[in-house]
């Protein structure tokens, strides 16, 4: 809504996922970086440091995620939200930044409505969230930092303290967003508010 004021920005329960995500007591200790090339299952799960999906690897995202440092999504990388999940979704908290490039893709369920991955950056960086080269049917937030789409990027709806779009990237919100839920488990959502949101320019 154009001359809208600014309103206070949706917020989310860090440690509410971030426990979600090591409910199983089994962090991986990446010594830097885990590194994903080759298709798997994952989740619920924390990772301590970098996580790096790539060369195509398919990941089956079955519980929350939390990673302690940078999220990266390149190379024609997948990461889908299991189909159990229905029309709920769940939730990617990332610590670092988050870089989702060179054909990498998040996808949804294949209900009526979507359940869709929820991609948070807690970084103050700009940008602490980056889409380039290709889209992310996804839910981007980085409440305390920026966001950049670049070079034909497309995303489904993003949330952030800044937005830089460049060379073609498309933000494109898409039906149903405004009550999707996310799940951490059987009892346990999250929903987006319609109306609790206001652009400003």
């Amino acid at each position: 809504n154009p001359n809208s004021p600014p309103s206070t920005m949706p917020t989310i329960d860090y440690d509410l996922w971030k426990t979600a995500a090591d409910i199983n007591n089994d962090a991986q200790n990446c010594g830097g970086t885990c590194t994903i090339i080759t298709n798997q299952n994952v989740g619920p799960k924390k990772y301590i440091g970098d996580l790096s999906l790539s060369n195509g690897a398919v990941v089956t995202m079955k519980g929350p995620i939390h990673v302690t440092g940078n999220l990266t999504v390149a190379n024609l990388a997948r990461i889908n939200l299991d189909e159990s999940f229905g029309s709920n979704g769940s939730v990617i908290i990332v610590d670092g930044t988050v870089a989702v490039q060179n054909n990498g893709y998040l996808n949804p369920t294949s209900a009526n409505p979507k359940g869709y991955i929820l991609v948070v950056s807690t970084s103050t960086a700009n940008p602490a969230i980056t889409v380039s080269n290709g889209g992310a049917s996804a839910i981007f937030y980085a409440l305390e930092g920026g966001a950049l789409m670049q070079n034909s990027a497309q995303v489904n709806a993003l949330v952030s303290k800044s937005l830089t779009l460049q060379n073609n990237a498309r933000l494109s919100y898409q039906t149903g967003l405004a009550s999707a839920q996310f799940s951490t488990g059987v009892g346990a959502s999250w929903l987006i508010k319609k109306g609790t949101y206001k652009y400003s320019q």
